[in-house]
């Protein structure tokens, strides 16, 4: 369990009210989290009461698809609902969902032909094809379903050829191959992959031709023909960089860049020389530089900054880390002139994160501290309290107290403001924890008073978080918010205080938290180190299963 996972009641409320108003994907959204949390503290009879509410609510949701004749939309309901049960191990159910993806899959490539759109109706047969043999194990149907995208395409390309449409036939010709690689029939995948050649050789339509060698490499590697395998990937590099160039020339530099790209996979398998690799991420750097240019000369200065972003990561590859950074600097400068915050701040982490790499700690706290500032102009206070955390952690590592002392500061004022925020949806659990948090950082710092305020909000609300759970019958979560709340108590070193906490619960709950609670507290009272020690062996799992009670027993150690 985690301090997200903890306002588990509120999810569940927020959750009911979604399905009461038919808003499925939100419901759901919201019980998957539920469902983590279950699995978590390993209650499983509530597990499986949620994975069947999750599951009434994904067919829901499917219904409505089907009812609308969004058929394609409607599989993709089932093929999630089933997954998630196949996750948990409900084989026969996850096995009758499988069905009915594959069965809207179906009236999906039957809408699809009476709308003329032949390929998109293949690939849907493709899909339903590919769920009975990879899911059901049913190679049958599967097959039978290959045949059908088999049918469709044979048919379209003969109407390709009739119109002497060779575009259309190439695409289509380069689709049948890929329905025989699904099917494991590689030999044929191979003999259609050279019809295309042939076809885009003779009317100039190269563009499928890199991408055909490919697929072909492929086929010949699971066939055994290694040699053939390395000679169509050397095939594929030269057209993806004839592509890529012809296409440079023509000042379409992103079009571009995906050959590059594709051309530097190939190289990459091939273990071909590190210079050929090296020019192809440079020509893709080029790319993104040539379009980052554009979009500043039109004005665009957030795209211009997500090439350059691109740009960079180019140059790292190439271990060219300082024009690397000098990229995402300058892009974060752009993005900071247009309020763009977020952006701004990931680039100013990602130069931190370098800077720390090689062991620049003070310019990694630096552009880290600077990351926060912007993450907290854009009101992301995660970015901001991961950002501030490390770099008051390097800051303090280095011997600039100051600068640590004020990124602490800056920590636990993000905490109170979070916690604040908690409070207005009545999420008690969590606010108590964020108030703890923020009471640890003002200990860090030597603010005394100000911890002592927070820890006392902590223990106030982990209270109410229990009365609540007591309230709703939640036993469990009346006892780890009690666990959470005795620790807070001990780190205060007032031990009294955590054993009326606990008190208040003893006759409502006697599960692992109320045992790991009971125990701390008198491994701490007699200050045995043994016993403590004896007490976190005992109930590992649950602490290594939470981050929130992990946290806190690091602090009671003073008690002792």
């Amino acid at each position: 369990m985690d301090e997200m996972a903890s306002g588990i009641d509120d999810k569940i409320r927020m959750a009911e009210s979604s399905i009461e108003a038919e808003k499925f994907q939100d419901a759901i959204k919201l019980l998957l989290d539920v469902l983590d949390y279950f699995d978590e503290v390993e209650d499983l009879e509530k597990r499986d009461e949620f994975l069947i509410k999750i599951n009434d609510c994904y067919q829901s949701l499917a219904q409505q698809y089907k009812e609308q004749q969004v058929y394609f939309e409607a599989a993709e309901e089932f093929s999630s609902a089933a997954f998630l049960q196949k996750q948990h191990e409900k084989t026969e159910l996850a096995h009758r969902l499988f069905d009915a993806a594959i069965e809207c899959f179906i009236l999906a490539g039957e809408k699809a032909i009476n709308e003329g759109d032949y390929l998109e109706a293949s690939q849907l047969y493709s899909s339903a094809a590919n769920y009975a043999a990879n899911e059901l194990q049913d190679k049958a149907t599967a097959r039978k379903h290959y045949q059908n995208a088999i049918g469709i395409l044979q048919q379209e390309m003969q109407d390709h050829i009739e119109n002497e449409d060779p575009t259309s036939l190439c695409r289509t010709q380069l689709e049948l191959g890929k329905v025989y690689e699904h099917t494991e029939e590689y030999q044929s995948a191979i003999n259609q992959y050279q019809k295309v050649l042939k076809c885009a050789s003779h009317n100039g339509l190269e563009n499928y031709i890199g991408e055909c060698f490919q697929h072909m490499a492929v086929c010949h590697e699971l066939l055994g023909n290694n040699q053939e395998m390395i000679d169509c990937l050397n095939n594929a590099v030269d057209y993806r960089l004839q592509e890529a160039e012809k296409l440079s020339e023509c000042n379409l530099p992103l079009e571009a860049v995906q050959n590059f790209i594709e051309a530097a996979n190939c190289v990459s398998r091939l273990n071909k020389s590190d210079e050929l690799l090296k020019t192809i991420i440079q020509s893709e750097a080029d790319c993104f530089l040539t379009v980052a240019k554009s979009n500043i000369q039109k004005g665009n200065v957030l795209r211009a900054a997500y090439y350059e972003r691109n740009a960079a990561y180019c140059y790292n590859q190439l271990g060219q880390s300082e024009t690397s950074n000098d990229l995402l600097l300058a892009a974060a400068e752009k993005l900071s002139s247009i309020n763009e915050y977020q952006g701004a701040a990931n680039n100013y982490q990602d130069v931190s994160l370098y800077q720390q790499q090689v062991g620049n700690h003070l310019k990694a706290a630096a552009y880290a501290e600077q990351a926060a500032e912007l993450a907290k102009k854009s009101d992301d206070l995660e970015l901001t309290v991961e950002n501030f955390l490390r770099a008051a952690q390097i800051y303090q590592s280095i011997g600039y107290l100051e600068k640590a002392r004020y990124c602490y500061s800056n920590l636990a004022e993000c905490y109170e403001r979070l916690a604040e925020s908690s409070l207005k949806s009545d999420k008690f659990h969590i606010a108590a924890f964020l108030y703890y948090k923020a009471g640890a950082f003002y200990s860090i710092i030597g603010i005394h008073d100000k911890a002592e305020i927070c820890y006392e909000r902590a223990i106030k609300y982990y209270e109410k978080a229990i009365h609540v759970a007591i309230k709703d019958e939640e036993v469990l979560l009346a006892s780890y918010s009690a666990c959470c709340a005795t620790l807070v108590c001990l780190i205060m070193q007032q031990p009294a205080r955590a054993e009326i906490i606990l008190n208040e619960i003893r006759d409502s709950t006697a599960n692992n938290y109320y045992q790991l609670s009971d125990s701390i507290i008198r491994a701490c009272k007699a200050k045995n180190a043994d016993d403590y020690e004896g007490v976190l062996q005992k109930f590992s799992k649950i602490i290594s299963n939470s981050p929130e009670i992990r946290n806190m027993l690091d602090l009671t150690r003073q008690c002792l």
